[in-house]
């Protein structure tokens, strides 16, 4: 991209536009570059959550097979290109990164809905965002058991139908290939095994679609608990710049460490920081298929030390549960991270604490984040090394995020004022405002 096309256009702010008159793909950028590079690195380390199971390293240059392949099955035997729309109703397996990656490939936006919803929940999200395929999986384990999954997938295309949207195509990933963890039957001309398809495929390649800057890369549907669920459209050119930059400058985020995010790439967090920033640095990410206390409390640090985690990357709520199950767990693991991040929630600061001092021995920055859905990724957060950590708070705006308070009745709050009391938060940005 030339220098003269790296802009923004402000004509209809706050819905800017991001590198205006650019193309790219973001597989390209996540994959082939670094597989180019640094075939035999590992991208991905899959830990299947039962825990007698051997983890699966994933090069970049295995990485690219799985994805050309992929892509190939979609373009070829589903018809997909530039602008159609998926779902993936997917759990915590390597193939679900596969899948969006093969989409974005192809420049069909996908939209992964959370695995632990129910069928319902997918089938309002599959009409929400008018889409015709569905790609989900047979079972995965969950608490030691392999569960069926699958049975989501007949709810999801009679919800879907009951809305006006008709399911052509669902596409199933086996858990075991071969093996078919559920009891639901295949559906006749609807339902196909992705191994099976695959096997008329081997070795394709696909070029990625350069797509438009501004073109959506993916649809992220918000949980829904404050009532119908809103589908983000997420642009390529500008999320993948900024998960990028976050992931280096806020996480700090080198080729050469091994990282894991303990989320759900249902959420956005999994989106921005399991799968498109890390794997656009170059770097190792981990993907965790089960509960994190399984089969106790132990359990994410004899991971964190088998696999050499460097950077560790969770939720509050995780936080408290594993500090509730094994206070002192942690203490009985040589790993040693250097980073450690917080999102989704606030954090108290008596569990903070613990995270600093047992978690991360005392040793490990803490980047505390606060975002949303519809950003992409982090709004506020402390610069590691760079701005001193404060137990409980998320810190400043990241760098071109300028935050602003306003109490209840409009007015700016200044900062270190003191007078917060019941104020609200809003930001800010070229002079446009907005209350959450």
């Amino acid at each position: 991209m030339s220098r003269g096309t790296q802009r923004w256009i402000s004509s209809d702010p706050p819905f800017w536009k991001w590198f205006a008159g650019g193309r790219l793909n973001a597989s390209f950028n996540c994959v082939d570059w670094h597989a180019g590079a640094n075939p035999g690195k590992t991208a991905i380390i899959f830990v299947p959550e039962l825990e007698s199971d051997e983890h699966v390293h994933i090069s970049y240059a295995e990485l690219l097979r799985q994805v050309n392949e992929l892509a190939a099955v979609l373009r070829d035997c589903l018809g997909l290109k530039a602008g159609d729309r998926v779902t993936l109703h997917m759990p915590m397996v390597p193939e679900l990164a596969v899948t969006m990656l093969a989409c974005a490939r192809l420049g069909v936006i996908h939209s992964q809905v959370f695995g632990g919803f129910s069928g319902t929940a997918c089938g309002h999200r599959i009409a929400d965002s008018g889409s015709p395929i569905l790609i989900t999986m047979d079972g995965y384990y969950r608490a030691g058991q392999l569960t069926d999954h699958k049975v989501k997938a007949d709810e999801a295309v009679a919800a879907a139908s009951q809305e006006g949207q008709e399911v052509d195509k669902v596409l199933v990933w086996r858990r075991h290939p071969g093996q078919y963890a559920s009891g639901t039957p295949m559906a006749e001309g609807r339902d196909f095994f992705v191994d099976e398809l695959l096997a008329d495929h081997k070795g394709r390649v696909v070029e990625p679609v350069q797509m438009p800057a501004e073109a959506p890369l993916f649809l992220m549907y918000t949980s829904g608990t404050t009532g119908r669920p809103k589908g983000c459209v997420h642009s390529t050119g500008g999320y993948l710049a900024y998960v990028t930059g976050t992931s280096k400058y806020y996480q700090d985020i080198h080729p050469g460490d091994v990282y894991w995010c303990m989320a759900d790439i249902g959420w956005i967090t999994g989106h921005s920081y399991i799968v498109y920033g890390p794997l656009a640095l170059g770097t190792t990410t981990v993907i965790y298929e089960g509960v994190p206390n399984y089969p106790d409390g132990g359990r994410p640090w004899r991971i964190a030390e088998k696999l050499g985690v460097s950077i560790f990357h969770t939720s509050p709520t995780a936080i408290r549960r594993l500090r509730k199950v094994g206070p002192e767990e942690p203490r009985k693991y040589g790993y040693h991270f250097r980073h450690m991040t917080t999102v989704g929630e606030p954090i108290e600061p008596e569990v903070w604490r613990w995270y600093h001092s047992e978690v991360g021995k005392g040793q490990a920055v803490i980047v505390d984040t606060w975002w949303q859905t519809e950003n992409g990724g982090f709004l506020c957060s402390t610069l590691p090394a760079l701005q001193p950590m404060k137990p409980g708070s998320c810190g400043p705006g990241v760098l071109g995020v300028y935050p602003v308070i306003y109490d209840e009745d409009g007015t700016e709050v200044p900062a270190g004022s003191g007078i917060l009391r019941r104020a609200r938060g809003t930001w800010s940005a070229a002079g446009q405002s907005w209350l959450r």
